[in-house]
C-alpha cells in the first residue's frame, strides 16, 4: 500500500494571478457594453441633427451673454434678422426629439427667450416718420443763424437778440 500525504489546502488567493486576465478582460467587455448602450440612449434622444442643436444651443448662450453684459437692449435687437428665427429653430430641434425632459428644458428657453424679448424697450420715435403727406415741422423748421461775438458789430448783436 501505498501511502499518499492528502493535499494541502490552498486558498483563492494562491491562484489569483492566473484568474485575473480572465477577470479583467471579463470587466472590460461589460464596461464597453454599457458604455455602448448608454451612448445610444443618448444618441436616440438628441436624435439625428445632434450637432445642430449643439450649435443652436451654443449661440443661444451666446445671445444671453450679449443681453446680461450690454443690458437695456432694444426690440430692435431681437428683431434683427440673425436673432428672429432663433427661438423657433430651437422648438423646431425640439420637436424632433424622443426625451421628454429635454424636449421640456429646450421649450424653456425658447419660453425664456421670448420673455427677454417681451420685456425689452420698445424702440423711440424714429424723427424722420412720414406722417402720410403732412410736413415733419421739427425739422423743417428753419433755425436762426447763431452769430458770433467778435463776428458782428454791435448794432447787429443787438438786433439779433430782438428779433429771438
Amino acid at each position: 500500500m501505498l501511502m499518499v500525504a492528502p493535499p494541502s489546502p490552498t486558498h483563492w488567493w494562491d491562484d489569483w494571478l492566473k484568474f485575473t486576465p480572465g477577470w479583467l478582460a471579463f470587466v472590460v467587455t461589460v464596461g464597453a457594453g454599457i458604455r455602448k448602450v448608454w451612448t445610444r440612449f443618448h444618441r436616440v434622444a438628441l436624435g439625428a441633427d445632434h450637432d445642430k442643436l449643439r450649435e443652436q444651443l451654443a449661440s443661444m448662450r451666446g445671445l444671453f451673454e450679449e443681453i446680461t453684459t450690454q443690458g437695456g437692449l432694444t426690440s430692435s435687437w431681437f428683431l434683427d434678422k440673425d436673432r428672429r428665427e432663433v427661438a423657433r429653430g430651437l422648438r423646431d430641434l425640439s420637436e424632433r426629439r424622443t426625451d421628454k425632459l429635454l424636449k421640456n428644458a429646450l421649450s424653456k428657453i425658447a419660453e425664456a427667450w421670448d420673455e427677454a424679448f417681451a420685456v425689452a424697450p420698445p424702440d423711440r420715435w424714429s424723427q424722420s416718420i412720414d406722417w402720410g403727406g403732412y410736413p415733419d415741422t421739427r425739422r423743417s423748421a428753419q433755425r436762426k443763424p447763431r452769430i458770433r461775438r467778435g463776428s458782428v458789430s454791435r448794432s447787429q448783436w443787438c438786433a439779433a437778440d430782438l428779433t429771438k
